[in-house]
């Protein structure tokens, strides 16, 4: 039996209709898909040689913070951009930056170090515990060096049963210096510097006591001399200033006591009296 050429056309129609919604549907599904950027990080870890995802990491951008969903082993972003990479397994206080350029799936590696804090006696911990410097097999001991996952080293130093001797430098990510610690034989802190830059170039480096106290402070011109330093006593009280010219000579000389302050400058050439060409030198008092 024939059907009509009406009802045939109509379930052409019909099929034809299904037909452009469910391509419809998969095209508006590849788009949306395509429109996504999903970041997915792994963890290397150094000491037990394994590969882990972190599911537990955060991105930030302009103040507004992005989770992994439940079950789910990334973070979905809404746009481009530069991101702020935040692990609980990445470097002490380094941070990561990435800049976001396309959609879809990044897959990014980082190294969890191989030195780390710890407290060894982590069944009585408090908010006082002392922490030690732990190693893949137990307390650092001995000379030890630990690197990025671009082959810079990130910290460095000796150490006795988890606590660190002499000097412990900590590197940024590029190679520069971050940060160094003095300690004396006893694994006492004594000194610390830290240096700050601005667009990789060096700008300040300030010292600090075993307390706490600043003990001085160098400001560094573009070029790399010093513009100015600022010295304190043991109890971070300014002293002494010295202002310093681009090409490194001194400028003037500032000292403070609790009454008043003393400036004192290189002192120029005066014009000469008849028959003498003596320049006086040393510093007046102004």
């Amino acid at each position: 039996m024939e059907l009509p050429i009406y009802q045939e056309n109509d379930n052409n129609m019909r099929l034809h209709t299904k037909l452009v919604l469910i391509i419809g549907f998969i095209f508006f599904s590849f788009v949306s898909n395509a429109q996504k950027i999903k970041f997915k990080l792994y963890v290397k870890r150094k000491c037990e040689d394994t590969l882990m995802i972190d599911s537990l990491l955060y991105l930030e951008k302009d103040n507004n913070f992005y989770y992994a969903e439940k079950n789910k082993d990334y973070v979905n972003l809404k746009e481009k951009g530069r991101y702020k990479v935040i692990s609980m397994f990445m470097f002490d206080k380094d941070d990561k930056y990435y800049n976001i350029d396309h959609y879809g799936l990044i897959i990014d590696t980082i190294y969890e170090p191989a030195i780390k804090k710890c407290n060894p006696n982590s069944s009585k911990s408090n908010i006082h515990s002392k922490l030690f410097y732990c190693c893949c097999n137990g307390l650092c001991d001995g000379k030890k060096v630990d690197y990025y996952s671009n082959g810079n080293i990130w910290l460095e130093g000796n150490f006795r049963k988890g606590e660190p001797i002499g000097m412990l430098k900590e590197y940024h990510r590029n190679g520069k210096l971050k940060k160094v610690e003095k300690y004396n034989r006893h694994s006492k802190l004594i000194e610390r510097e830290i240096f700050i830059y601005q667009n990789d170039t060096l700008r300040q480096v300030r010292i600090y006591g075993k307390y706490g106290w600043r003990l001085k402070k160098e400001i560094f011109y573009l070029n790399g001399k010093v513009e100015k330093i600022k010295i304190y006593d043991k109890k971070g009280r300014q002293r002494k200033v010295i202002l310093f010219y681009p090409n490194g000579k001194i400028k003037q000389k500032i000292y403070y006591n609790r009454k008043k302050i003393f400036k004192l400058r290189p002192r120029r050439s005066l014009p000469p009296l008849a028959g003498q060409t003596q320049q006086i030198p040393g510093f007046s008092l102004s």
